[in-house]
């Protein structure tokens, strides 16, 4: 049974890190071509910054999920289905999704 809640642990770790390295690498990769992207007219850069927000707590969300894996693992409360891991993960995925939908939709808009 405790095999089975760490697996459950490691798949969360696994996503965690995922979500977080993909929300960085399309946060920097995006903020790279800005200089091209923002150069001529450009309509609707709002969309831009609320994707750079979304994909930006999607960034930071990582850390944070894993902070509480490792503390949940100290204190032995293994529990894949705690309602503060399950949020947090469920936050971090909304905002990386936001944020690649809003800079899909600038892309179409602009390009």
């Amino acid at each position: 049974m405790i095999e089975n809640r760490r697996k459950a642990f490691e798949l969360i770790d696994a996503w965690a890190r995922l979500l977080s390295g993909l929300a960085a690498g399309t946060l920097v990769l995006s903020a790279i071509f800005a200089k091209d992207l923002l150069g001529g007219t450009v309509e609707v850069k709002e969309v831009l910054f609320e994707a750079w927000i979304f994909l930006g707590i999607a960034t930071v969300l990582g850390p944070l999920i894993l902070s509480v894996l490792i503390e949940r693992l100290n204190l032995e409360k293994l529990d894949a289905h705690d309602v503060v891991i399950r949020g947090l993960g469920n936050l971090q995925f909304a905002a990386f999704l936001g944020g690649t939908i809003l800079l899909a939709i600038f892309a179409g808009i602009n390009l």
